[in-house]
């Protein structure tokens, strides 16, 4: 397994999901969070890559992208997450390309594979959204998932 796979994956996943947020709040896994002032953010994190070596120079890399969405509870519209849900939930599009984004000499910015959204498979079936409503009851908070996994085969 390349040295670099993990890392341009990483950088990769959280562009296109950035590109893609249209006004929403977004976070990526280990970057500081500060959520004063604002009433819905979204978190995005990811495991993987899960790398299999089929044959000789012949791998399978699957990764499972997660998007906890939190919102803060409006009494007046019940429906107010969902906007964010809906928006993320677009961003899980059947194809995200894979760059060698940054400025190491393997950091060419060339495509290296495209993530392939997992439908009707065993180990994903496309995006799946889980509600968990108001986290605590002394908080004004509601929280979603998304989750959605992908695959990328690479012939070396």
């Amino acid at each position: 397994m390349n040295e670099n796979w993990s890392r341009w994956i990483r950088a990769s996943i959280f562009k296109h999901f950035d590109d893609k947020r249209k006004g929403v709040h977004v976070f990526v896994e280990g970057s500081e969070r500060t959520t004063s002032g604002k009433d819905q953010w979204a978190e995005i994190r990811f495991d993987g890559p899960f790398a299999r070596e089929n044959s000789k120079d012949c791998w399978e890399l699957t990764i499972e992208i997660n998007v906890l969405i939190e919102s803060i509870l409006n009494k007046d519209n019940l429906y107010v997450i969902e906007k964010p849900i809906g928006i993320m939930c677009a961003a899980f599009e059947r194809n995200i390309i894979v760059y060698r984004y940054g400025d190491g000499p393997d950091d060419d910015q060339s495509i290296l594979g495209c993530l392939q959204l997992l439908v009707n498979d065993p180990e994903g079936d496309g995006i799946m959204v889980s509600r968990f409503g108001q986290i605590e009851p002394d908080t004004n908070l509601e929280a979603a998932t998304i989750e959605g996994h992908y695959r990328m085969r690479l012939i070396l």
